[in-house]
């Protein structure tokens, strides 16, 4: 296990518990997201076109009107337990990365109070500031915008690939083949434009706090 690795990890593991909660939540909103289409299949094949019902499910004590509305009335709870979930799941998530984000910033900050005086007076104050109070928010963006998108994409991912091979397997090798090669373009720029910006926001706060210069101010410490 690599340092960087070690130390992202020693802030996950607190709340593993809580991480496991969201990562069932998203498997939860992931299953409705794939029940969504399933109202509207009943509604075009069977209430439109006069197909049976999937499942070995009989339609002669059904009436249209009656399998129409209870297709309907599928179509809103799914939807509404999928805008139910997905709030409780965000709740979830802002909640464990602000907490690793605080436990983050306490640690750095007692790291900057261990430093030499020499090496306070060598650093840009406005750069010091910009990596404990916004660099410190790439904890957070790890698991709300890495980890647990990650997983629900690859359910969806999954689940749809499973559908569409028993529709037609030509056109789903077809479709996910150009997968990998969006994944590694978006990735690349990801990480340019992440780095860029990064370095441009910090130099800014350096600049902003250096011009015009004022008198060094020491903390005094207790003794």
């Amino acid at each position: 296990m690599s340092g960087t690795t070690g130390r992202v990890s020693g802030y996950i593991w607190p709340h593993r518990a809580r991480i496991l909660w969201a990562l069932a939540q998203v498997c939860l909103i992931s299953a409705l997201e794939l029940l969504k289409p399933w109202p509207l299949k009943l509604i075009i094949d069977s209430v439109l076109g006069g197909a049976p019902l999937p499942w070995g499910l009989a339609s002669d004590d059904l009436g249209t009107g009656a399998l129409l509305l209870g297709a309907c009335a599928a179509l809103v709870i799914i939807y509404a337990a999928l805008g139910a979930a997905n709030v409780f799941a965000n709740v979830t998530t802002i909640r464990i990365g602000q907490r690793m984000v605080r436990d983050l910033r306490s640690d750095l900050y007692a790291h900057l109070h261990r430093l030499s005086m020499a090496f306070h007076s060598r650093a840009q104050a406005g750069d010091l500031l910009y990596r404990v109070t916004a660099d410190t928010f790439a904890l957070q963006a790890l698991t709300m915008n890495c980890l647990f998108p990650a997983v629900s994409a690859l359910i969806l991912l999954v689940g749809m690939s499973v559908v569409m091979v028993q529709l037609d397997a030509e056109l789903t090798l077809l479709a996910l083949g150009v997968c990998p090669i969006l994944l590694l373009a978006i990735g690349r720029l990801n990480r340019q434009i992440s780095a860029a910006a990064g370095e441009s926001v910090s130099s800014r706060a350096g600049v902003c706090q250096n011009e015009p210069r004022g008198p060094t101010i020491v903390p005094s410490r207790s003794v």
